[in-house]
Parts: C-alpha cells; structure tokens; sequence
C-alpha cells in the first residue's frame, strides 16, 4: 500500500498543477541564437540574433519582429541599446495584428516609447491610434535612459493598469479602462521606426535578455 501511495502522488501533483502561492515562472521569449518564436511584420527593416542579442537595422519604414504567441496580464523585462540617437523605437505589446494602409501586417495597441534622453522612454503610446496612454499631465520628458548604453526595462500590465520602470525608475504608472477593453491580449512586438529622411544608412538598435512571468 505505501508502495502504490508513492507512485500515485507525483501523478496528482502533475494534474492539480502548481500549488497555491507558488510563483509563476519567468519565460525566456528569447533563446539568444535565433528568432525561433517570432516573425517580422511591416516594413524593411532586418532582425538579426547573434551573441545574445537581437539587432534591428532600421531604413524607410517601421517594422516589427513580433511574438507568436499572444499575452494578457504580465511582467516583461528586457534591456536596450539605441546605437543612433536619431532613431526611434519601441516595445508593443497587447497589441493586434492588423493590415496596414500598404495592405502588410502591421501592429495596433499600446507601446512602451524608446528614445534617446532626454525623451520619453518609458511613456505608453496607442500605435496605430496616434495619441497617448499616459495621461497628458504625465507626459513628462526624463533622463532615466542612458544613451549609447544598454538600459532595463520592466512592464508590469495586470487589467486596465500599466506600469513601467527604466532603470528601476518608476516612468508610468496609469489606468486605461478604454485600452484594456480594446485591447486586452495580444502580441510583444519590438520595434524598428521608419526613418523619415533616409539617406540609406541604416539605424541600429538592440535588445536582449527579454523574459515575461505571466500574472
């Protein structure tokens, strides 16, 4: 009889799941070697995994490399590196893959802005619906970032509230009933903005040690 008690804990255990209390586990979203998970959406700009690291080279028009999988609530942590100051990026994420105007795949919902300092990395911005998450009285520049320099950033967006830290400084911490609503799971997306002027060079920026715990 113990014998047999032995044997069918473990099985009870693996369908009951974790225990109460138990601390979801972090996701590695990125394997560090390849884009396996994800796929490139919108313009022309390129993604490229090596060391660790995913580089986006950006020219004339925004794109993404966007997850496959869709997220709801979570915590997301990751760093970033802008190698050109003039460009412009960002993170998306609960946000709808939808057709462009050019009739490509594109990206609609909120994004964490990323941009040189002083700038407002770390403010939500809705792509796609041009206007701002964050309140317009919080849409305060800060140097937070460091420029040239890889920088930390955590997403914690659990209902309607977002909140965001750059370099552990708290940047965003706002209520969007409205996008919640509208958008309440959906793809990560790291993005490469198109670069109005482009004079052929491209512009780099780079991320890594992208992980997620979902809530």
């Amino acid at each position: 009889m113990k014998a047999s008690l032995t044997n069918i804990l473990p099985c009870l255990l693996f369908l009951v799941g974790p225990l109460q209390g138990e601390e979801p586990e972090w996701i590695d979203l990125f394997d560090g070697k390849t884009l396996e998970g994800w796929s490139k959406t919108g313009g022309d700009a390129v993604f490229e995994a090596a060391d660790g690291t995913i580089t986006g080279s950006g020219a004339k028009k925004t794109t993404f490399l966007v997850t496959k999988e869709d997220y709801g609530d979570f915590e997301l942590v990751f760093e970033y590196k802008l190698h050109d100051l003039d460009l412009n990026s960002g993170v998306q994420f609960r946000s709808e893959r939808t057709p462009s105007r050019e009739r490509v795949n594109t990206l609609k919902g909120p994004q964490i802005e990323l941009t040189k300092s002083p700038g407002r990395s770390g403010l939500i911005f809705r792509q796609g619906g041009g206007a701002w998450i964050t309140p317009e009285d919080k849409l305060v520049r800060n140097n937070a970032a460091k420029n040239g320099e890889w920088n930390t950033v955590k997403l914690r967006v659990e209902g309607p509230r977002i909140q965001t830290w750059i370099n552990g400084i708290l940047i965003n911490d706002s209520v969007s009933e409205e996008d919640h609503k509208r958008y309440p799971s959906g793809a990560i997306g790291l993005q490469v903005h198109g670069i109005r002027d482009y004079d052929g060079t491209p512009r780099r920026v780079s991320w890594r040690g992208i992980r997620l715990k979902k809530l």
